[in-house]
């Protein structure tokens, strides 16, 4: 049996992929990559952790490649400390990316965003996961986990952070995060409690992915 060996978690911002990562680890005994991806990519580049967590799935914008353009022309500006330790958002893709190829060396695993199901989108053995949410509902759960936040700030969080992760994507994979056709499976968890949402992605990484494909092309 081709059994899965690997799982990605794409996600809307708020719709639980770190504790539905965290259910299926404890039930599979697999391991998670992707929280900590940030510390990993700061470690690999000896730069502070807080100053890849900024640019972390997130492409700069117009204004912000001006910017670093500004500061390539004037290096007087680089003596400043927190401005020298700014990160190159390509070297933090980069390092983000052969995390995954490194973990992916060692399955099982499973890896939350950064664009794995792009990454890996060919991959035997491998269930692609896409997580959405309502937005009140992504809401509930931010506002519960930040505890500092109104109702419109963690609105406006969640729908900028998704926007970041499907520019993210977009740019170093030429792929849309939204597109259905990426996942083999779609999953609400505004409707489906995370119960039912890891026993759905267990019972797909546990059957014979083979089988279904050949079945699929019948």
């Amino acid at each position: 049996m081709a059994q899965a060996d690997m799982i990605t978690l794409s996600r809307e911002y708020g719709a639980g992929a770190g504790e539905l990562a965290r259910r299926l680890s404890a039930t599979l005994g697999w391991r998670v990559v992707g929280e900590d991806i940030p510390h990993l990519v700061a470690d690999r580049l000896h730069l502070p952790d807080d100053a890849v967590e900024e640019c972390d799935e997130h492409v700069p914008t117009l204004l912000e490649n001006l910017g670093n353009a500004l500061l390539m022309g004037n290096p007087d500006l680089l003596i400043d400390p927190e401005v020298a330790q700014r990160p190159d958002p390509e070297r933090v893709f980069v390092a983000a990316r052969d995390v995954m190829l490194d973990a992916a060396k060692t399955p099982p695993v499973i890896l939350l965003g950064h664009g794995a199901q792009a990454l890996f989108h060919d991959r035997p053995r491998t269930v692609h996961v896409r997580l959405v949410s309502p937005i009140e509902e992504r809401v509930k759960r931010i506002c519960g986990r930040r505890g500092d936040c109104t109702r419109d700030n963690a609105a406006t969080l969640a729908r900028r952070i998704d926007t970041d992760r499907v520019s993210y994507v977009r740019q170093h994979y030429g792929r849309d995060v939204r597109d259905p056709l990426l996942y083999h499976v779609q999953l609400n968890t505004g409707f489906l409690s995370m119960e039912d949402a890891a026993r759905i992605i267990v019972e797909l990484a546990e059957r014979d992915l083979a089988a279904a494909s050949d079945g699929a092309h019948h």
